[in-house]
């Protein structure tokens, strides 16, 4: 979507608009003031109506809002610790009016929403139908509202990411969000203020490490360590793309800041399964980058200084990933946590086996586990437990079909950015073709961690495949505007310019 002009075809609908939500704005401030007594809330009201108006006048502001806040969960965090009323909602309601002031008003429909819609439709679909054969039936609903929800800012970023300009700024809203967390993690970390919070965006719980010994693990805004370091490996090539690939100085220091802050992260959440992530993201990045030998020797000498600020306990922890290699003398059932998957995987199996259609119901696995894990009897712990693998969560809880359409939105992702990044090639827009190399390399990072972390915190993920599903809409779209101009059956186009300008400076 583009940004409101004065020369824009339905110029006589933008002095109402602006008009009617300054009124608007005015009265609400002036609600504020005399009705609420908080400074604090005051300063929220008033600063989310100026980003209101914002977002209304360029939507692509709105679309920075959306990732910053969902992406690092910034308006549960502050629901659960401040207090706060959701972020979130509004926002969303917000977009979606802006996304109908620019269809009806602008004559700026969104382009290539149908397929993007078909396929997570399927998936909602098949996950509503597995609640027939969920024993927890709250459970169970709950978890379909909260999907609802997920596919719904999905499908917004797909009407919202339209044009090439709308990548960067997705691209810099993640590295953004999560180097804000990461930071206030490295901080934390270095300091020792594992007691401190800092106001939800810097949780910490001692936990197991390695065999008996406990220590502090961090979690920023999740609560999970693992699903902390699999959200912040994502941003690794992005952050080694930007820091590549940006004009300005300042910004490629914000990418190797950003670049430094989450590798360190990840560091000290002591995941194993982050660190595998990690190590596959890294390779595929240098792999696809090819990086200079003076780039690659700076950033092995910037890993030595890396490795100072490795805890102490952290390579023993990943000593215990060469317990399931050929030839080990160690035995992967003597550590606590391995013994536990094996047995959580296992029993995810068995309800695939029973239920091989529709599953157990969403996210009914906990509440079956205890019924299953006595026919595996690796594991003597008598409690409910989660799967611990993504795609073993989704075979269990909504069966073939489940799997099926999982599997159809993973392979319309990675064709349509492989494709895109083809399309974008050929249009000479390398700098845009090479974030969206980047955005694939950290969606199989993502995906990497999965086979190890189960969906506990699910929006990260299907904020990814909206953003993966427009790069891919936008390349279709725009290549076709472009080969239709090189041909000359189409009129010139101001966002090919502006993209092509862009790549020569």
């Amino acid at each position: 979507m583009s940004v409101i002009t004065p020369n824009s075809p339905s110029q006589r609908w933008l002095t109402p608009i602006i008009i009617f939500m300054a009124v608007a704005a005015a009265a609400a401030l002036g609600w504020a003031v005399i009705s609420i007594a908080s400074p604090t809330i005051i300063t929220v009201v008033v600063v989310g109506l100026v980003l209101a108006v914002l977002t209304v006048v360029r939507a692509e502001f709105g679309l920075a809002l959306l990732v910053l806040i969902n992406y690092t969960r910034v308006s549960d965090t502050l629901i659960k610790y401040q207090g706060f009323p959701s972020v979130a909602k509004p926002l969303v309601a917000l977009l979606v009016v802006t996304v109908l002031i620019h269809w009806l008003l602008y004559k700026e429909p969104p382009r290539g929403w149908d397929k993007p819609l078909i396929l997570i439709g399927f998936y909602t679909l098949v996950s509503y139908a597995s609640l027939l054969f969920a024993s927890d039936q709250a459970t169970a609903s709950t978890a379909f509202s909260d999907l609802l929800d997920d596919v719904i800012i999905a499908m917004l970023i797909v009407l919202l990411m339209q044009r090439f300009q709308s990548i960067r700024v997705v691209v810099w809203s993640l590295l953004v969000s999560g180097t804000f967390i990461a930071a206030i993690s490295v901080y934390q970390y270095i300091t020792g203020q594992f007691t401190n919070a800092f106001g939800g965006f810097g949780q910490a719980a001692i936990m197991n490490i390695v065999g008996e010994s406990n220590d502090y693990r961090i979690q920023g805004t999740f609560g999970s360590p693992n699903s902390y370091a699999q959200v912040l490996v994502v941003l690794v090539p992005l952050a080694f793309d930007r820091l590549l690939n940006e004009r300005r100085l300042l910004a490629r220091f914000a990418a190797g800041f950003a670049l430094v802050t989450v590798v360190l992260t990840i560091i000290f959440t002591f995941s194993r399964s982050g660190f595998l992530a990690l190590a596959v993201v890294a390779f595929l990045t240098l792999l696809h980058y090819r990086p200079k030998l003076e780039t690659l020797l700076i950033g092995l000498a910037l890993a030595a200084a890396l490795v100072l600020f490795m805890p102490a306990q952290y390579s023993e922890r990943l000593s215990t990933l060469t317990s399931f290699l050929p030839g080990s003398t160690s035995s992967a059932q003597s550590e606590v946590s391995f013994r536990g998957r094996i047995n959580e995987y296992a029993v995810g199996f068995l309800m695939f086996a029973d239920y091989p259609f529709l599953g157990v119901g969403l996210k009914n696995y906990p509440a079956n586990y205890l019924e299953y894990s006595p026919r595996v009897g690796i594991d003597p712990r008598r409690e409910q437990r989660a799967p611990h693998s993504l795609y073993i969560e989704v075979a269990a809880e909504q069966g073939i079909l489940g799997v099926l359409a999982f599997a159809l939105i993973l392979i319309a992702v990675f064709r349509g950015t492989a494709r895109a990044a083809r399309q974008f090639g050929e249009m000479g827009l390398r700098r845009v073709q090479s974030m969206t190399s980047a955005l694939s390399i950290g969606m199989i990072g993502y995906l990497t961690a999965s086979f190890f972390v189960h969906g506990s915190y699910p929006r990260p993920f299907w904020l990814l495949v909206g953003i993966l599903l427009s790069v891919a809409n936008v390349a279709a779209q725009e290549y076709r505007i472009f080969h239709s101009q090189q041909t000359g059956r189409a009129p010139f186009d101001l966002s090919i310019s502006i993209a092509q300008t862009y790549e020569q400076e």
